[in-house]
């Protein structure tokens, strides 16, 4: 959208300077021509052999032309700016209003939608997932865990600020659930259920242990 913008102004720019360049040579050239046939049509006195100089061409003056596209190519800059502007602004609203959201409400509306939805496909339910339970490992805890293949994430786990007994659940979800993203195997409805119902604990008490040690931190 900018950059259409930007070159719009450019080329409405340009466009006027060439149009003012060719009037003023047609203006210019317009004058000799007449000049021209003055000279031409003036009638003569009888005997007369002496050259009539040629009159100089008067000068035109500020074309208005000119004055035209400069107002409409700083109209155009002026709405340019005001567009970056406000779209810059407007953005910046958006990140702060994302940020303001908890990470273990999006998580949990997240697995609410998924529940919710119908799919045969168990492959993408576990990318699925599996993808909720890193971006909000991701979002709680900062590491990247989304961008990370399962070798990368496994060791990270071991940093989480988390019981160990729940590091061990977690690294056997994200084993568990590699040959059913990428091999296909089968998961019966009963593990299915078992492993929604261990990433919705997990959101929610970890978050819930946040907020307790936040509290008790002391006041400076």
């Amino acid at each position: 959208m900018k950059q259409s913008l930007i070159i719009f102004v450019i080329i409405f720019l340009i466009s006027g300077l060439t149009f003012n360049s060719g009037f003023a040579q047609k203006h210019v050239a317009g004058n000799g021509n007449q000049e021209l046939n003055n000279y031409e049509t003036r009638p003569r006195d009888k005997g007369q052999t002496d050259i009539i100089d040629i009159k100089p061409p008067e000068k035109s003056g500020v074309n208005p032309a000119v004055l035209y596209y400069l107002l409409f190519g700083l109209v155009g800059l002026f709405l340019l700016i005001a567009c970056m502007f406000f779209y810059k602004k407007r953005k910046k609203h958006e990140k702060q209003t994302v940020l303001n959201i908890p990470a273990d409400q999006i998580a949990l509306e997240s697995l609410a939608r998924l529940e919710q939805t119908e799919t045969a496909d168990i492959r993408e339910f576990y990318f699925r997932l599996s993808m909720i339970l890193r971006v909000y490992i991701h979002a709680q805890f900062g590491i990247e865990a989304p961008e990370m293949t399962t070798e990368e994430f496994i060791p990270k786990i071991k940093q989480l600020d988390i019981k160990k007994d729940i590091q061990e659940a977690v690294k056997s979800f994200v084993l568990s659930s590699d040959p059913i993203k990428f091999a296909g195997m089968f998961a019966d409805k009963g593990k299915v259920k078992t492993d929604i119902q261990f990433v919705k604990d997990f959101v929610m008490n970890t978050a819930k242990d946040i907020l307790q040690r936040e509290a008790e931190k002391p006041e400076i």
